[in-house]
């Protein structure tokens, strides 16, 4: 994915980005300024004295350039720019180009209030920066968010802002808004593929009365307790609770990670009432993981088990961008059905609460206990079945609720 952040000087376009990288090896940034001194025959100072059509010619193929560079990168791309230049006499050099439309997939804003925006321009050791009033800047970045919304909406290219004001706050709402969009897209890509009718199961203690976290060793370097704190300190299910949980598992070790995959490949077992609903699913539907938990070690037992799903997951920045909390869960599902599909939900806690809430046909899992809170939240589903695992004569189908 190619993706753009775009902000009036000062704003913190790279403090952001460098934070970014800092967070996950799956981003790589790219400077177009930088790029454009670079690439352009006598650097930006050539460029600044050029006429308007020529200067439009070079912006265009920069982006083209940065298109061509991502084709087989293994990594996102993050670009920083520019719609527009505020000119000393107030008027603005709009640097947004037809390429940008095209190039980008997702284009997001920076904003943040001009007397921020001010002093960080006047505190900036690295960049000699133009001296604008707080007026000149607060009417600068409007136009830029204005004009720079109108012709995403016009080629109907995801955009979004980012409107917090610290670096922790703007880090998390990017992966936030990221991880949105791949959810969406994925909505999209897999409605174009014909694929209308879909299963999709929430995976520890949906599909084994269990959690992958049981399984790790103390070799391995992972504290449950402080996975826990993740989701203590907020008192709910968030995504930034989530995003903390990705956080500490992108710290341990990737020989840790990979002994503990193994171990949880090696131990789980998929409950047999669930495989045989799969089994039943994956003859006219098409069945997807959804996971909160570990993508990779799903994806080794859908193999294990010669199961064709696709497995959407992630929770370490290390290995992914993407993280899947409660609201992605319900952010697939919900895009699903709006475009037509026909989903059905599998989930046992309130991680998937908002996917069993917006698909067509909900199906809740019971393992030790009855999760009293989740069945409050979905009491008014006009489709809801219950597959309760302390119910022996259960098997093969869904006991009605």
């Amino acid at each position: 994915m190619i993706l753009s952040i775009y902000g009036i000087s000062g704003v913190g376009k790279t403090v952001l980005c460098n934070a970014i990288e800092k967070a996950s090896p799956c981003f790589e940034l790219i400077d177009g300024s930088a790029l454009m001194d670079e690439l352009i025959p006598g650097g930006l100072t050539a460029f600044k004295l050029m006429p308007a059509d020529e200067k439009y010619r070079y912006r265009q193929l920069i982006v083209r350039e940065i298109e061509m560079r991502h084709r087989h990168a293994p990594y996102h791309t993050i670009v920083t720019g520019h719609f527009s230049f505020l000119l000393p006499d107030g008027s603005y050099d709009v640097a947004w180009t037809d390429a940008d439309g095209e190039v980008y997939d997702l284009i997001l804003c920076l904003e943040a209030d001009s007397s921020q925006v001010r002093v960080q321009c006047e505190r900036d050791a690295l960049r000699k920066r133009a001296s604008f009033t707080e007026g000149q800047l607060f009417r600068w970045q409007q136009f830029e968010i204005q004009k720079l919304e109108a012709e995403c909406l016009r080629r109907a290219t995801p955009f979004a802002k980012i409107t917090a004001s610290d670096v922790r706050s703007r880090l998390v709402e990017f992966f936030r808004l990221f991880s949105r969009h791949h959810m969406v897209a994925t909505s999209e890509a897999l409605v174009q593929n014909s694929a209308t009718a879909l299963s999709i199961f929430d995976c520890d203690g949906t599909l084994f009365q269990g959690d992958c976290l049981n399984y790790r060793g103390e070799a391995d370097g992972i504290d449950k307790e402080q996975v826990r704190d993740c989701f203590r300190k907020r008192g709910a299910y968030c995504f930034e609770s989530f995003f903390d949980m990705a956080e500490y598992y992108s710290n341990i070790s990737r020989d840790k990670m990979g002994s503990f995959y193994a171990r949880c490949i090696e131990s789980i077992s998929l409950e047999p009432r669930i495989l045989e609903i799969l089994l039943k699913h994956r003859e006219i539907r098409k069945v997807i993981w959804l996971t909160s938990g570990f993508p990779d070690v799903w994806e080794a037992i859908a193999k294990r088990y010669g199961l064709d799903v696709l497995v959407i997951g992630g929770n370490d920045l290390a290995r992914s961008g993407l993280i899947v909390s409660n609201e992605e869960k319900g952010l697939l599902v919900e895009r699903l059905v709006k475009l037509g599909a026909d989903v059905t939900a599998f989930g046992d806690s309130m991680v998937d609460a908002d996917m069993l809430k917006s698909a067509s046909h909900a199906v809740v899992v019971v393992g030790r206990k009855r999760n009293e809170d989740l069945f409050d939240y979905l009491k008014d589903h006009k489709k809801l079945s219950v597959i309760d695992f302390r119910v022996s004569d259960s098997i093969g189908g869904t006991n009605a609720y």
